[in-house]
């Protein structure tokens, strides 16, 4: 079986990563993979990004090398643009290819023109629109048109399959694959690089490392846990905010934290690529997300080890067992967060407890290889079942 990929992607990020990883899996099932990305740099400045400081080619063309998964890029500049569904179309020309899967929308809308063309059928998986962002709900309601068109869709989260039953979609047609991580490679790379975290920002042996990874846009919710910081600080002042991640939000937050009084206390640290050894360091991480269709960055975090604090926004529920590896809280609560954080910051015990609890819970449900076997059922079970 031959699968090709689409991906309409900016920077090599989790879903990026995920797809590749994801392809050399699938080797082992006799699925070979072709990977197709939509380089569309324009996008940056709608991510608060300078499109100058993107790399070219995009980086996941050489991760997919490293790991023998063919992948290619095609310049996608504008919305209309036919540069990338001449790119498609020439592709699935080149060689037979069993299916199209699909990851975002307009690699949806793309794939599906592309796949009726070529007589090819679509799988798409949905991995849900914050609804914070005003264009993404427009998205959403777009894709949802498209998504009943597609032979089959994967969601990540129970909470996603939901909303698209709610939608009108078939529930026949819709299958749960959760997101997995490559647990081995994560550990790696938070031991190969250097752990000078508490060195560079000048903290003593004693602080506790409060950490929140994720792009500084609304949907993340970082002005709630903004919010809840004074009452954390003022139980414990030995707390400190560790903030990775850029977006559009930065100087918002960087003023927010600067008028509740805990400037001092928080550090914007940007983008940055060693994300999994910064997890390493931290001693919580917390997902204040108002809008998460699973959090792959809380299984990086609970891979590492690490005690973990999320919302009941999306599919963070399905992976944090409250109480045993983690915390939820209701989204856009500061109070309940403020709390939930005062309690595993005074308790370290508990929070090694909880970190193990949660490395062995990804391990058990939240791999990879569990991903790749999931996907590899749905893809059969789609081309014997038009």
């Amino acid at each position: 079986m031959r699968i090709l990929e689409l991906r309409q992607s900016l920077r090599y990020a989790n879903l990026e990563r995920l797809i590749v990883n994801t392809a050399a899996y699938l080797r082992q099932a006799a699925i070979e993979t072709t990977i197709l990305v939509l380089y569309n740099r324009t996008r940056a400045h709608l991510l608060g990004e300078d499109s100058s400081t993107l790399p070219e080619p995009h980086p996941l063309l050489a991760d997919a090398a490293r790991q023998g998964v063919e992948a290619y890029q095609v310049c996608d500049n504008s919305m209309l643009s036919p540069q990338p569904l001449s790119a498609i179309l020439r592709t699935l020309r080149s060689r037979h290819y069993d299916l199209i899967h699909t990851h975002d929308f307009k690699a949806d809308v793309l794939g599906l023109i592309a796949g009726r063309l070529m007589h090819v059928p679509v799988i798409a998986t949905a991995h849900g629109y914050p609804r914070a962002i005003r264009r993404n709900e427009i998205y959403r309601r777009l894709d949802i048109v498209v998504l009943r068109l597609c032979r089959h869709v994967v969601c990540v989260s129970d909470s996603i399959r939901e909303e698209l039953c709610v939608a009108g979609l078939r529930p026949d047609r819709l299958s749960v694959v959760y997101n997995g991580i490559t647990v081995a490679e994560i550990r790696a790379r938070a031991e190969h690089a250097a752990h000078t975290l508490r060195d560079d920002l000048h903290l003593q042996p004693d602080d506790v490392i409060v950490m929140t990874v994720g792009r500084l846009s609304s949907e993340k919710g970082h002005r709630y846990l903004m919010q809840a910081m004074p009452d954390v600080l003022a139980a414990n002042p030995r707390i400190r905010l560790v903030v990775v991640g850029d977006g559009l939000l930065r100087q918002n937050l960087t003023r927010q934290a600067a008028e509740l009084g805990i400037a001092e206390r928080v550090f914007f640290l940007g983008f940055r690529s060693d994300v999994p050894a910064l997890m390493a360091q931290c001693d919580l991480l917390v997902n204040p997300s108002v809008g998460e269709a699973l959090g792959n960055v809380i299984l990086e975090a609970m891979a590492l080890g690490k005690p973990v604090i999320g919302t009941t926004a999306g599919g963070m529920r399905e992976v944090i067992e409250h109480g045993e590896t983690g915390l939820i809280v209701p989204f856009a609560d500061s109070h309940a967060l403020a709390d939930a954080i005062r309690q595993l910051a005074a308790d370290p015990q508990r929070l090694r407890a909880m970190g193990e609890r949660g490395r062995a819970r990804v391990l058990s449900d939240f791999t990879v290889e569990r991903m790749a076997e999931g996907l590899a059922e749905v893809f059969r079970r789609s081309i014997a079942s038009p």
